[in-house]
């Protein structure tokens, strides 16, 4: 598997004119993750856009071009330099924002051990305004609101096709200070940032978090009122306090859950988000909405396949294959596919792979989350391999 070097930073908050600023960064330990290309596929064709009857085939086009640009070369996630270089400025802004994007949630994943159908990440740009507009409808905000114990998490995707910055560069203290503000508006809504530095010779992702030890805010459009006497900031949720308590919790008490690993990758913290599959609060619920509207758009304007390849564990899929041939023959391949039935939260967790060394002998990275499949091959072929050898590499492990 292509490995990432993550660089986690935290950071408090300090006023300058009446205007938060990033005050003092707290450098954690560096550490490399694993990340398969089925990962960034399925985590870019999972975000919500807007409805269009060419959804499944715009979504299908960018992620070919972004995995016929990238490459697993020793062991680490590269850019493919002289083809990248050879493309044109605004092709080269796609690949690389793809892959930020991809990695806002792939390394929130790694380092809290979330599962990402549990984790539901909502697009600010996609959910009605009536509903977001006490997340700010103007200005700076994050990309995406992930779901957690019926509160929220911020998160922001930044991706340039440089080398990483020795420290953190201006760009990066800019970017944050803007979130900051947007925050402070919020009561110190809590945030991450993920810059990917993606490059010819690997791929570095600053991870900087804000408050997130602290558990995340409540639904804004479900407010709870605030009893007299009580600050704001102070006010009591009705959901909040257990959410709290478990995020709190040094050892999460239910170490059986689907999302919960023996093993904390982030010392540092006190207790890590914890996601959940509860979604209650106006937002969450449309949200769900939204995404579950977006799973039948791709399922729609999916093309069908032969009648002898359209299942797949149980389910009727659609869907379509490509070759990552773009640029020169590859002999890889890979696969997008919509099934026409969700999994319930525990079929998609016993369906997830356990986090850890991968088999490097096998031949498909694939990955199921919601009702979307995605697959690609890691050796060359003339063809691509039948539904069958995905079945068995989704298969759980023993």
């Amino acid at each position: 598997m292509p490995l990432v070097r993550v660089r986690p930073y935290r950071f408090s908050a300090v006023t300058h004119d009446g205007t938060p600023e990033v005050g003092d960064l707290q450098k954690g330990g560096e550490r490399e993750i694993e990340v398969d290309f089925s990962e960034l596929v399925v985590a870019n064709a999972r975000v919500t856009s807007k409805p269009g009857r060419t959804g499944f085939w715009a979504r299908h086009h960018e992620l070919r071009l972004l995995l016929c640009l990238v490459e697993d070369r020793e062991e680490h996630l590269r850019l493919k330099g002289d083809e990248f270089q050879a493309s044109a400025g605004h092709i080269r802004r796609l690949v690389s924002e793809t892959v930020g994007m991809g990695m806002l949630t792939g390394t929130a994943s790694h380092l809290y051990e979330w599962q990402p159908g549990r984790s539901i990440a909502a697009n600010l740009d996609v959910i009605p305004h009536h509903l977001v507009a006490a997340y700010k409808t103007t200005g700076v905000r994050p990309d995406l609101l992930y779901f957690l114990d019926d509160a929220y998490i911020a998160g922001e995707a930044r991706g340039r096709s440089s080398p990483a910055p020795g420290k953190p560069s201006t760009a990066q203290r800019r970017r944050l200070n803007q979130l900051l503000t947007w925050s402070a508006e919020l009561r110190d809504h809590p945030f991450f940032m993920s810059w990917t530095s993606l490059s010819p010779t690997g791929t570095v992702v600053d991870f900087f978090d804000h408050r997130l030890d602290e558990g995340p805010r409540p639904d804004p459009s479900d407010p709870v009122p605030t009893p007299p006497g009580f600050p704001p900031s102070q006010a009591p949720d009705e959901h909040l306090p257990d959410a709290l308590r478990r995020l709190l919790d040094a050892e999460p008490p239910d170490t059986s859950a689907a999302d919960v690993r023996p093993t904390d990758p982030s010392p540092r913290r006190p207790g890590r988000p914890r996601a959940a599959a509860a979604r209650r609060g106006r937002l969450g619920q449309r949200a769900r909405e939204v995404l579950l509207d977006a799973e039948d758009q791709l399922f729609d304007t999916s093309p069908l396949l032969p009648s002898t390849q359209d299942r797949l564990l149980d389910r009727q899929v659609r869907g379509a294959w490509a070759p990552l041939d773009l640029f020169g023959p590859t002999g890889r391949h890979f696969f997008l596919g919509v099934l026409d039935e969700g999994f319930t939260e525990d079929d998609a967790a016993r369906l997830s792979r356990p986090r850890g060394p991968r088999d490097p002998r096998r031949d498909l990275d694939t990955q199921i989350t919601g009702r979307l499949v995605a697959a690609v091959t890691r050796t060359p072929s003339s063809a691509p391999p039948p539904l069958s050898e995905l079945a068995r590499a989704l298969s759980p492990r023993a």
